[in-house]
């Protein structure tokens, strides 16, 4: 977690670093954070096949929180 992290902080415009964070957040059971991480990997992400998939994710994770 730590390494995707300084990942993310290095360069925040990299979506699959934020989609790699939020995956792991998802796994670690903080859901927040996930959401959070699948949001910034919507708004940065270059390629609009995984730009769909982490969107998928991140409705997957709301509805986790509802």
């Amino acid at each position: 977690m730590q390494v995707i992290e300084r990942l993310v902080l290095l360069d925040g415009s990299n979506g699959v670093d934020w989609q790699e964070a939020g995956l792991l957040h998802w796994l670690l059971g903080n859901i927040r954070a996930a959401v959070l991480a699948f949001e910034h990997a919507v708004a940065t992400m270059q390629e609009p096949a995984l730009c769909l998939r982490v969107q998928s994710l991140l409705d997957e994770a709301l509805c986790q929180l509802n």
